[in-house]
């Protein structure tokens, strides 16, 4: 599914890649690859600005009511945080306020590979 994103995304649209976190790691390397051309691309005089793969991870591992220990997997996290930090931003939202802004400035961005980390948990909203 990554791929198709990466296809659709070089068509000049955006989009959102949402996984569930005990299910990324399916995908990360295509996520790793996706980084790794993007600074390659940079680059490149002749490389136009393509729209940044936007990740969503839900479920994380700092709630374990329940299946916990089928689903802590923080790997993706991990991940994307052995890259370049000159094209992978990793976003952590406290509340759905902030999630509003950083999926709007996400969506904005061009050229980087934004992880946008949410908790499936109700929250107190500020």
């Amino acid at each position: 599914m990554p791929g198709w994103l990466e296809g659709y995304l070089l068509t000049g649209r955006h989009g959102v890649f949402a996984t569930y976190e005990a299910f990324a790691m399916v995908s990360a390397s295509m996520a790793v690859q996706h980084t790794k051309w993007l600074q390659h691309a940079r680059e490149l005089s002749w490389r136009v600005p393509v729209a940044s793969l936007n990740i969503l991870l839900t479920s994380t591992c700092w709630r374990n009511d329940h299946n916990g220990f089928s689903h802590q997997g923080p790997g993706l996290i991990d991940t994307m945080l052995s890259l370049s930090s000159s094209v992978v931003r990793i976003y952590l939202p406290p509340d759905s306020n902030s999630l509003l802004a950083v999926a709007e400035h996400c969506l904005r961005s061009r050229d980087y590979v934004n992880l946008i980390v949410v908790d499936k948990q109700l929250h107190p909203h500020t």
